[in-house]
């Protein structure tokens, strides 16, 4: 019995030293807010960007309006952090389905805090929305609601102190309108040229109000009659 509760005992020792993963919640690390930028971690901060859907579809890259600032804060007084990852978590209101999860890389490394009191704070440049989501909202493009619609982005960062503990800040929501695609109306007068048109010798007329003259004495109203006089 004895021996049991000594190899137990060794047993969860073990375990405990293998533990390194912690939800920090924010407490030592924080995820502070979107930027538009990493030009400066102060503000403006922001909370919600407009995408059109046109955007949203095209395979192959990354959303390049969803190319955002992430300020990270580092509060440990004697050790600094490196940020990993950036894990995503998608909802849409209304949707029949919904994005997957996913994390893109967040590579940053940000000093130890200045004070007990002032943090550290780092920013590094993501994309919110990845090639993969693309491809999702793409492939799914018939469970979501007609645009406009929101899209809301759920991120919090994963990293590494200088102890080697792996801790996760608190999370961050940002709030994606996804617009209507914008369509380009056509040119006035495309297919012709100027105003009238017809040549004063009586050739045809290519003009948008007008049909032009003919060549043996045509009446096109905008071009002239017969050998290029006037109507």
């Amino acid at each position: 019995m004895g021996r049991l509760i000594f190899l137990l005992s060794v047993a969860l020792l073990v375990l405990g030293c293998g533990t390194s993963s912690n939800n920090d919640q924010g407490r030592s690390v924080g995820f502070i807010a979107w930027r538009g930028d990493c030009a400066a971690t102060t503000p403006p901060y922001i909370s919600q960007i407009s995408i059109p859907i046109g955007e949203l579809t095209e395979p192959g890259q990354n959303a390049g309006a969803s190319a955002l600032g992430v300020v990270i804060e580092n509060r440990l007084s004697a050790q600094f952090f490196t940020a990993q990852r950036l894990i995503l978590n998608f909802f849409v209101p209304g949707a029949d389905s919904q994005p997957p999860s996913t994390s893109v890389a967040a590579a940053v490394r940000i000093p130890q805090a200045q004070s007990a009191e002032a943090g550290s704070l780092g920013c590094t440049v993501v994309f919110v929305i990845p090639a993969e989501i693309k491809s999702w909202i793409s492939l799914n493009r018939a469970s979501l609601p007609e645009p406009p619609f929101t899209l809301e982005v759920d991120g919090y960062i994963r990293g590494v102190t200088a102890a080697g503990d792996v801790l996760e800040t608190n999370s961050n929501i940002l709030t994606v309108q996804v617009t209507p695609e914008i369509l380009i109306p056509p040119t006035p007068g495309e297919g012709g040229g100027a105003v009238g048109g017809g040549g004063t010798d009586g050739g045809a007329g290519g003009g948008a109000d007008g049909g032009g003259g003919t060549a043996g004495g045509g009446t096109g109203a905008g071009g002239f009659v017969g050998g290029g006089l006037p109507l």
